[in-house]
């Protein structure tokens, strides 16, 4: 008769090893000079390079912010004419000055500043100042100069408020009637501002009120700017 096909006993499996192969060679061997010169680009090197130049430890830190820049509304202007006769006619943004000038030297210019955001940040990327005003034949101009305060912010890690000034000046030995100025407003600093403190008050207070002026000496350049200057840090 036929036979009934039979079942393998069951197997149990016990333990399972992986195979690996491994290749070794001398460290003078080809494979182990790439092998050694992949740890020190990897490893060494970056270390060495960072302890020469201090990044293992955090001593100071340094970021650059963009200011905000506003023009503000004090302005002055003198304007040197001659020339049998050389006098100084002048004009100010504000009416309390323009009071204290004398009706012969007072200048009704047209003073325009307009500010422009090339990138529109939000912050200002250039200021435009323009200036017009009448002249004659017999009283040339020969120098030109104007003062105007700005508002100078900071506040994204620096909390910092601050008067700032722009000041034009051209003087020739011939008359012009036009004058283009352009220049660059930078933020000159002795040294990092600290962070200790990162509150600044020390700029909050004006250098010109014109609320207070009181004789025409004050608005004079070679009055405002060495006050201006003397107030920085």
């Amino acid at each position: 008769g036929s036979k009934l096909p039979t079942t393998p006993p069951a197997e149990m499996i016990l333990h399972t090893e992986a195979f690996s192969k491994r290749y070794a060679g001398g460290i003078c061997s080809g494979a182990g000079l790439c092998w050694l010169m992949a740890v020190v680009v990897t490893f060494v090197l970056p270390a060495i390079l960072a302890f020469i130049s201090g990044a293992f430890w955090l001593r100071s830190n340094t970021f650059f912010e963009p200011p905000k820049v506003q023009p503000k509304a004090n302005a002055v202007l003198l304007v040197d004419m001659g020339p049998s006769a050389p006098y100084t006619r002048m004009w100010s943004t504000h009416p309390g000055i323009n009071s204290l000038i004398p009706a012969a030297q007072l200048l009704s210019p047209s003073y325009l500043v307009s500010v422009e955001d090339d990138d529109l940040d939000g912050r200002a990327s250039a200021l435009r100042y323009r200036v017009r005003f009448a002249i004659s034949s017999a009283n040339p101009v020969y120098s030109f100069r104007l003062l105007n305060f700005l508002q100078f912010d900071l506040d994204h890690r620096l909390d910092l408020s601050m008067e700032s000034l722009v000041y034009f000046e051209s003087s020739s030995g011939v008359p012009f009637t036009n004058l283009y100025c352009d220049g660059q407003l930078q933020f000159h600093q002795r040294e990092p501002i600290s962070m200790v403190n990162p509150a600044r008050t020390i700029y909050n207070t004006t250098l010109f009120d014109p609320t207070r002026v009181t004789s025409l000496a004050e608005i004079a350049p070679h009055n405002v700017l060495p006050n201006y200057m003397s107030r920085n840090e």
